[in-house]
């Protein structure tokens, strides 16, 4: 009796030390899991499991070249529901790696893991699969705009540096949860 006793103790022991639950602001949407490692009053440190995501490159760094490509994504998973589905998720991720003239720029929607996503036959639709990593979160509210992104992107990095935080110089996301009345945007920078 004393071995099965000791198997449950250890299964407890081996088992992931905290439990997922979706954040309010995902508004009922799946997101990716993470847990918050550390908070500061300018910045948050999470660590999130690895997820995938569909992406499409933004030809330039504009407001018009990502309607572009919101565009191209929302076509193609329209038109294969399994895909829709399993991007019916939040947020909705822009990557920005290099200078802004440059550099390149994606646009990506996350991938609920419950779902199975088919082989992706499009040429500028592919997806991504990002490791588990250590993200530095800046949440912010202002007008969604490449002014005000590279603005707090610029004070997250600031943060960063005088916390004696090493993080990706060259690349940040900008993360929107929501909609326009109701929206939640977040600066994330990489760990190095």
């Amino acid at each position: 009796m004393e071995q099965p006793r000791f198997v449950f103790f250890f299964l407890a022991l081996v088992s992931p030390c905290w439990s997922w639950n979706v954040p309010e602001f995902c508004f009922g949407k799946q997101c990716p899991a993470f847990k918050t490692v550390n908070s500061q009053p300018l910045f948050e440190e999470r660590h999130y499991e690895a997820t995938d995501w569909i992406t499409t490159r933004a030809q330039a760094r504009s407001r018009e070249a990502f309607i572009r490509a919101r565009s191209t994504l929302d076509s193609y998973c329209t038109a294969h529901a399994n895909l829709k589905a399993a991007t019916d998720t939040w947020p909705v991720l822009a990557i920005a790696t290099g200078e802004e003239d440059s550099g390149e720029q994606f646009l990506c929607w996350f991938i609920d893991p419950r779902q199975t996503i088919p082989e992706i036959p499009h040429p500028q639709i592919q997806v991504q699969h990002l490791p588990t990593s250590t993200v530095y979160v800046r949440t912010f509210i202002d007008l969604p705009s490449l002014e005000n992104f590279e603005k707090n992107a610029a004070e997250l990095r600031q943060a960063l540096r005088n916390a004696g935080k090493a993080f990706d110089e060259e690349k940040y996301g900008v993360a929107a949860y929501g909609f326009l009345t109701n929206l939640r945007q977040e600066i994330w920078i990489w760990a190095a």
